[in-house]
């Protein structure tokens, strides 16, 4: 089976198309690009039980619709499920007796707006010749957000 059913890239503007193997910033527009899948295939090949029972705990449980081809390209910082998070003592104030929360930032993962730049690093991991341009607020590197031990990154400020 695929490791991905990315199809190609596409400008949601002026309709352009690029291929998923090579690396795209913006469409010549200016526009951000989507990935593009083959969903039919996807669709007759791979089965939500075939998902349910993988024993990977991450983003990557659901590598055939991610726009990474290669498996070997794969690098997890320990990005998984979002965590839930027995609140008791909130609970208790609320009259609540299991309150949970999702915990959605950590060390590793930082915010989820941040998972498609993720994987725009990983894209990018084996281009040395390609920086990858990203703003990164004071907050963001002192957590450690971005994945500054794992890439090199050439940054805006």
């Amino acid at each position: 089976m695929n490791y991905s059913f990315a199809s190609h890239l596409d400008c949601p503007i002026c309709h352009s198309e690029f291929s998923v193997e090579s690396i795209h910033q913006l469409c010549h527009c200016g526009s951000p690009l989507l990935v593009k899948y083959h969903l039919q295939e996807l669709k007759s090949r791979l089965t939500k039980d075939e998902v349910s029972t993988r024993k990977d705990f991450s983003l990557w449980r659901y590598h055939e619709l991610l726009p990474v081809l290669d498996k070997n390209h794969v690098v997890t910082l320990g990005e998984g499920f979002t965590p839930l998070i027995k609140t008791e003592n909130i609970g208790r104030c609320y009259s609540i007796k299991n309150l949970y929360m999702k915990m959605k930032e950590s060390f590793l993962q930082g915010p989820s707006k941040h998972a498609a730049l993720r994987l725009a690093f990983l894209k990018r991991r084996n281009s040395v010749s390609a920086p990858l341009p990203c703003r990164q607020t004071e907050m963001q590197a002192e957590r450690g957000h971005f994945i500054r031990p794992v890439l090199a990154l050439k940054h805006m400020w």
